[in-house]
């Protein structure tokens, strides 16, 4: 049905500019539906990475560092004073932290003095 023109401003140390890229209706709405089903908080790039990981691996490690590296930002001081922070929150939590790995599928246990995170997938039951 045609392709559609998405543009973007940028700001940066040079001063402001435009990009335009030609993308097809299709996946303009495919990216729309995305965003829609992951809503954008600091902590999506940890519901998108949990998403990806190979579907026969049921536990992951990973280091506080690892997880800031994958958000793009520090983890807040509660992440290292409090347990809660881990918790696995239900569905309508305003713990957005949480509601990225429960989205993803999986469950977080947390070692604070190792600084380490263990995630382990949900398995669907089958009857």
């Amino acid at each position: 049905i045609g392709d559609i023109c998405l543009v973007e401003k940028h700001g940066g140390k040079s001063g402001d500019y435009i990009s335009e890229q030609q993308i097809s209706r299709k996946d303009a709405e495919a990216q729309r539906e995305s965003e829609e089903n992951h809503p954008m908080s600091k902590y999506a790039p940890l519901q998108w990475f949990l998403e990806n990981i190979e579907p026969g691996r049921t536990e992951l490690v990973l280091t506080f560092e690892r997880i800031e590296q994958i958000i793009g930002a520090k983890l807040p001081p509660s992440a290292h004073e409090y347990d809660a922070w881990w918790e696995n929150p239900p569905g309508n939590s305003t713990h957005v932290q949480g509601v990225a790995w429960v989205s993803a599928g999986w469950r977080a246990k947390a070692d604070r003095n190792a600084q380490k995170v263990t995630f382990k997938r949900v398995l669907a039951h089958t009857e």
